[in-house]
């Protein structure tokens, strides 16, 4: 069974459902994730997410661990996280706002 691996570690970068944006907020489209590019073997994609046909538990915490530490490097996620935190008025309720890190993983 595939799975979306970036809404099973909780990528603050994926927006599972929101009114406009689906998929990975971070990259213009999937194939350009970090994950992606240090995995290319071990995951498939669509414009929207990475897949992961079966992945073991100890995997997705791998993965999970790598994307987390690349978000905590990232210029992007800092920046993003700090506009949020200063101009909240400038998004609606429904609005894609990067999330914080969030701990553990889920098979989805």
């Amino acid at each position: 069974m595939s799975i979306n691996v970036c809404q099973s570690i909780k990528c603050p970068w994926f927006a599972p459902s929101s009114k406009g944006s689906y998929g990975c907020q971070r990259w213009p489209v999937s194939s350009c994730c970090h994950l992606l590019q240090a995995h290319r073997t071990e995951f498939s994609e669509n414009e929207y997410a990475l897949y992961a046909d079966a992945p073991s538990d100890q995997a997705l915490r791998q993965w999970k661990a790598e994307n987390d530490r690349f978000c905590l490097e990232d210029p992007k996620y800092a920046d993003d996280r700090k506009f949020h935190a200063d101009f909240p008025e400038c998004f609606e309720d429904d609005s894609f706002k990067v999330g914080a890190i969030a701990s553990g993983v889920e098979k989805l």
